[in-house]
């Protein structure tokens, strides 16, 4: 996309699907049922020229996973629910 040889990208955010799977599977530990898929589907975004973050060549996406963040704060509810501070989930880059 960044070369022009694309109009856009769809992506996903790991770290907010990593989340979501150990939510569900401290649920099914505690007894609890799992959501249905339709509440944990992937955490999906579209990006444009216009609208990425990374004007580079050489993409790296963990800006793009911190980028996403900006635009919606998936880590908060878990951090909330679990009682713990999940503020570095996304570490970053050196």
């Amino acid at each position: 996309m960044n070369a022009g040889n694309l109009a856009f990208a769809a992506g996903s955010v790991e770290p907010w699907t990593a989340l979501a799977d150990i939510d569900q599977a401290l649920r099914l530990m505690s007894g609890q049922p799992a959501l249905p898929e339709t509440q944990v589907g992937p955490a999906a975004y579209l990006v444009t020229p216009q609208s990425t973050p990374d004007h580079t060549t050489t993409g790296n996406y963990g800006a793009l996973d911190r980028w996403a963040v900006g635009l919606f704060d998936f880590v908060a509810p878990y951090g909330k629910a679990w009682g713990v501070d999940l503020s570095s989930v996304i570490a970053e880059e050196k």
